[in-house]
């Protein structure tokens, strides 16, 4: 009897673990008349034999489009899941989940009028896993637009707006969209969320500008009271009457764009801005664009805001058709904070104002199979530990494609976010500089086999250490900047250990860069990176290494370059020219993840090998068995830098030969080029083929 009490006790507890207090209560209470004893005790059991026998089954819920609602009560609209996770989802006594989750979301197009949140009250932590699943990337499709009606203009509104005689009006307060007080700024250095925008049949639609492509020029500055400009060849006071004007450019430098409100001063012929000035002023030369002029609405797909009466403007595109015109309006897709033990799988993303999917701080996450398109700020951000994030297809982004973070700087301890096999094109289409394809930070995180493509800015920025950037395609970057790199770091001694190897970078930078475009840029004392293996093609320069120490510049193959590798020594110049004044932001940055620590000196000995005076000076750079074809030169040495970097092998082919029959969007194709040029080279003195230049 003992025992079997004990036993009946022992699913008493399963049952209250799994099912929660209430059905533990009604096993109690089961077992306490003594004629039902042997009765309670065998129901008990089979119950509990077939809980366990159906414990490692999901709980499942479908999710299908509101309009399939009616016919289909047993699942649930999209809005829905946060609260249908954290009020059903089974429970036990601790609050835990009992058992894993699938999220079936049907095919079809899911419009979300709000984020989805997820955090630890809608799914507490404990092994359990939520899986959230579409039929497809091209089959499921999570919106945050609003589909919406247009009405011709009246003949009244054409002619106070000086709009064409084709236009249309989006009336926004009838989808629910509020007036906002003035755009959104697009400001360096400062968060950016980018305002509504409008699409048409799963296309992007440009906002009005002038000029239509490229840019115009400032050709004067006033700077005395308000900053005042104009531009070369383009009245201002033509925009007198406009009511939300913006003006966009690279204002002071070609690495600093920004999007601000603008008007026309008074009764002069200048423009002038109207809430914040660009960060580093104007200059003349710089390149600008007018942007959201009303009057400036001229072909089919284009449009602008007026806030006067909270309505978009634009001519049609295919003869007029209306009824596929959607503004994008929800800020984020799926938001999971401090939540463990997630998939997110086969869903396409489209059309939200910041980002698709947001990890914070997460745990165990796995995103695979998806597809993003159309965002207006960063596509995919993922932060946290344990998280893998794998054939992607991301394109045509206003700001970054992926940023991944995770990993504790002061004890090295590694975040292990990976971004593998994915495919990022078309980036940085509103925020226009520093939102790069992928964007790395922490300690010990991935990203490889990925092919990135088009952006006017990097393609990869990373900060942090021990970060792995291997086997992956660059392609088409830089292609409006100067003085940028397809892949970016800098500004810190302490950043070590990240691995660059086995990448295709080409056709990097636009023609006419003053100060020069690099395909790898280790700009501002960047020190202890290791470039290997690389193959790079078309780029001004290869590799910039702007003052640091303890870079490896290893069996790579530059092709058609300006400058193979590139050394100055700006830390060194800076602590002649100022002594215990220099690099003050860079000591602050030491102290902070404590790098005179033990953690620090037994992963990078080299670090204070030569005495913290030596921090902040150029040296112990090594660049060994590299191969340089038809450069102008191999090696640039500042002479300040002298005997900064140490040469080794060197290998030269004065012509770039023929090389369509390498397939230029494959990693795997980078052994058999680098093997192939080989070949025909010529090992020289490394001083031969070195310019030293003031």
């Amino acid at each position: 009897m003992r025992s079997s009490l004990h036993l009946a006790h022992l699913l008493e507890h399963m049952a209250t673990s799994y099912f929660g207090s209430k059905f533990g209560m009604f096993f109690v209470s089961i077992r306490q008349p003594k004629h039902m004893r042997s009765i309670s005790y065998f129901l008990v059991l089979e119950m509990a034999l077939t809980f366990g026998q159906q414990s490692n089954a999901a709980q499942e819920i479908c999710v299908v489009p509101e309009v399939a609602i009616q016919t289909d009560a047993s699942c649930i609209k999209l809005n829905q899941l946060a609260e249908w996770l954290k009020r059903y989802v089974r429970r036990n006594s601790s609050g835990q989940v009992a058992e894993d989750v699938v999220v079936r979301i049907g095919p079809g197009v899911h419009r979300l009028s709000n984020p989805i949140v997820i955090d630890s009250s809608v799914w507490p932590p404990g092994g359990r896993q939520l899986r959230i699943e579409g039929a497809g990337a091209d089959q499921t499709t999570i919106s945050g637009a609003v589909i919406v009606s247009t009405n011709q203009t009246t003949d009244q509104e054409r002619q106070d707006k000086l709009l064409p005689r084709d236009s249309i009006r989006i009336a926004l307060s009838e989808v629910g969209i509020t007036a906002p007080r003035s755009l959104s700024e697009i400001r360096f250095g400062k968060p950016s969320r980018p305002d509504f925008e409008l699409f048409l049949d799963g296309h992007r639609l440009p906002r009005s500008r002038w000029p239509k492509s490229g840019y115009a020029t400032i050709s004067n500055v006033e700077e005395i009271g308000t900053l005042r400009f104009t531009i070369r060849n383009h009245a201002a006071q033509r925009y007198t009457n406009e009511p939300a004007l913006m003006l966009a450019g690279y204002f002071a430098h070609d690495w600093a764009h920004e999007l601000l409100n603008a008007t026309v001063s008074g009764n002069i012929d200048r423009f002038t801005f109207t809430r914040t000035s660009p960060e580093y002023g104007v200059r003349v030369g710089q390149r600008v664009w007018v942007e959201n002029a009303l009057r400036d609405i001229s072909q089919p797909g284009e449009w602008a805001y007026d806030p006067t009466n909270n309505s978009i403007y634009a001519i049609p595109v295919s003869n007029g058709e209306s009824s596929k015109f959607e503004v994008s309006n929800t800020m984020e897709g799926f938001v999971f904070s401090k939540v463990w033990n997630v998939a997110v799988l086969g869903i396409g993303f489209t059309a939200f104002r910041d980002s698709a999917i947001r990890v914070d701080q997460g745990i165990d996450f796995t995103i695979r199979s998806v597809k993003i398109n159309n965002i207006g700020g960063a596509a995919l951000q993922l932060n946290g530990r344990g998280i893998t994030a794998e054939d992607l297809h991301i394109s045509d982004i206003g700001g970054g494609g992926v940023g991944i973070g995770g990993g504790d700087r002061k004890n090295l301890i590694p975040g292990r976010v990976a971004l593998r096999r994915c495919k990022i094109e078309r980036v940085g289409q509103l925020i226009r500089t520093y939102a790069p394809a992928v964007g790395i930070a922490g300690v010990g995180n991935e990203v490889s086999g990925c092919v990135l493509s088009d952006g006017p800015h990097a393609a990869i920025l990373f900060h942090g250490n021990n970060h792995l950037i291997e086997n992956n395609v660059i392609r088409r970057f830089a292609l409006e900047t100067d003085d940028a790199g397809a892949i970016y770091t800098g500004q810190d001694w302490t950043e070590r250990g990240t691995i660059i190897r086995s990448n295709l970078i080409y056709d990097i930078g636009a023609r006419g860069a003053s100060f020069g475009v690099n395909a790898i840029y280790l700009d501002d004392q960047a020190s202890g990176i290791i470039v290997a293996d690389n193959v790079v093609i078309n780029a001004q320069r290869g590799v910039l290494i702007g003052g640091g120490r303890d870079n490896q510049i290893n069996g790579n193959t530059f092709v058609g370059c300006r400058e193979g590798v590139y050394i100055d020594a700006r830390g060194t110049q800076d602590i002649e020219a100022r002594g215990k004044l220099a690099n003050l932001e860079f000591h602050k940055k030491f102290a902070e993840v404590r790098a005179d620590s033990l953690q620090y000196s037994t992963r990078y000995p080299e670090l204070l090998a030569a005495g913290v005076t030596a921090l902040g000076r150029a040296g112990n750079n090594i660049a060994n068995d590299n191969l340089f074809v038809g450069c102008s030169t191999a090696f640039t040495v500042k002479l300040l830098a002298t005997g900064a970097l140490q040469t080794g092998l060197v290998r030269i082919i004065k012509v770039v030969p023929k090389l369509d029959e390498f397939l230029l969007n494959d990693p795997a194709q980078i052994q058999a080029l680098r093997e192939k040029l080989n070949t025909d080279a010529t090992v020289v003195a490394p001083m031969s083929v070195t310019r030293n230049i003031p």
